[in-house]
C-alpha cells in the first residue's frame, strides 16, 4: 500500500443512523420551540376596543357558557317556606327544598361580561316535621353547587389595547339540602 493513497474509510450502519437520528430530533426541537413563539406571540397580541367582542367570542366558541337566566322575581331574603307550602309544580329552584334564585353578575373585565349565579335562600333546608308542619330544619344545610366555565379575560396592554386570556372560572349553579358535616365543627 502506498503511503500516499488514503485508505477508504467506511462507516457503521449504526453510526450514520445515530447521527440521522441526532439530527432529526434537534430539527424536531427547532420547529417546536418556533411553534411555541408563534403561539405566545399570537396569543399576546393587543386587540383595539371594538375587535375584543368577537375576539372573545372566537375564543369562546369551542366551551360551553355559563347559564344566563332571568334573575328571579323572588324577593325575600329569608327561606320561603310559606310560599313552598302552595306550590306542586313551577321551576326547579322553587320546588327544591333547598330553594334558590338567580342573580345577575356583571364584570366589564370578562366574556361573557354578564351571567347569572345562584343564591341560597335557605341557610338549613324546607321538611316537615312530627306534626307535619313545613319549617326550616337547620338540622341540615342548604349548600352551593359549582360548575367551573370559561371565561376570556381582558388585560390592558402596555402600549394600548387589550389582550385576551382563557380563564377557567367557578359559578354557582345550583343548591342542594346536606346532611352537615360534623368533622368540621369545632368543640369548644
Amino acid at each position: 500500500m502506498s503511503p500516499w493513497v488514503c485508505p477508504r474509510v467506511v462507516a457503521a450502519p449504526d453510526a450514520t443512523k445515530g447521527r440521522e437520528d441526532s439530527r432529526d430530533r434537534m430539527i424536531f426541537a427547532l420547529i417546536f420551540i418556533l411553534a411555541l413563539c408563534v403561539v405566545s406571540v399570537t396569543m399576546t397580541r393587543c386587540y383595539s376596543e371594538s375587535e375584543l367582542m368577537g375576539k372573545a367570542q372566537k375564543k369562546l366558541k369551542n366551551f360551553s357558557l355559563p347559564p344566563d337566566v332571568t334573575p328571579s322575581p323572588i324577593s325575600s331574603s329569608g327561606c320561603p317556606v310559606e310560599s313552598f307550602k302552595s306550590l306542586a309544580s313551577g321551576p326547579l329552584n322553587v320546588r327544591s327544598i333547598s330553594p334558590w334564585k338567580y342573580e345577575t353578575v356583571r364584570d366589564p373585565e370578562y366574556y361573557p361580561q354578564t351571567y347569572s349565579q345562584v343564591v341560597c335562600l335557605c341557610e338549613g333546608c324546607i321538611m316537615a316535621n312530627d306534626t307535619g308542619t313545613l319549617i326550616e330544619d337547620k338540622s341540615y344545610n342548604s349548600v352551593t353547587l359549582k360548575s367551573s366555565w370559561m371565561f376570556v379575560k381582558r388585560e390592558k396592554c402596555q402600549k394600548g389595547g387589550y389582550k385576551l386570556k382563557l380563564e377557567r372560572r367557578e359559578v354557582t349553579v345550583g343548591c342542594t339540602c346536606v346532611k352537615p358535616n360534623y368533622s368540621e365543627v369545632v368543640h369548644v
